[in-house]
């Protein structure tokens, strides 16, 4: 199998989430072959900066710096406190990391009584 083909199956298997992002990572490592830039962006897919995870970029993540957050928000702020005891820049977060973000942070943010 030519360097192409393999870097072909490995966006088929990865834009049909038919490889763990262990082995895709795996896969690259023993193929020298760089995963963002080689399979994940051709098919407009992206890695969330916080799990390694791996799926649509417009979908499958939330863009920190492009995110309208509300400072008035409650679950907007838990998630920018934890973003910010974490000590991380984080660009790309998945779904799954942001509600942990979520929850972590929620401990910090004081309920108002309404």
């Amino acid at each position: 199998m030519t360097r192409e083909e393999k870097i072909e199956l490995l966006q088929n298997q990865a834009q049909h989430y038919r490889i763990s992002k262990e082995d895709l990572n795996k896969e690259c490592e023993d193929n020298d072959i760089e995963l963002y830039d080689e399979v994940l962006e051709p098919i407009g897919f992206n890695i969330c900066d916080r799990c390694g995870d791996y799926g649509w970029s417009e979908q499958d993540f939330l863009w920190v710096d492009c995110f309208p957050w509300d400072e008035d928000n409650k679950t907007d702020q838990a998630i920018l406190k934890e973003i910010e005891i974490e000590g991380v820049d984080y660009c790309a977060l998945c779904w799954d990391c942001v509600d942990e973000l979520k929850k972590k942070g929620a401990k910090h943010v004081v309920q108002s009584k309404d």
